[in-house]
């Protein structure tokens, strides 16, 4: 991640440039027990209700 402020001395601009290049979107769903993370499961694109019932069960409940 790139900061998208600047700092410059007092009564100059500032300039810089910053990458527009995003990558892609890599969601990550996981359980969280007292033992530590377990299950992780993660998949390109953004998570919905499909995404979270497909999770529940062929990852976390077998």
């Amino acid at each position: 991640m790139s900061s998208h402020f600047a700092r410059a001395t007092k009564g100059k601009r500032a300039y810089g440039k910053c990458p527009n290049n995003r990558g892609k979107n890599v969601t990550l769903i996981g359980a969280i027990a007292t033992s530590g993370f377990l299950a992780p499961f993660t998949f390109e694109g953004w998570t919905n209700k499909e995404a979270s019932l497909t999770y529940v069960k062929e990852v976390l409940l077998p």
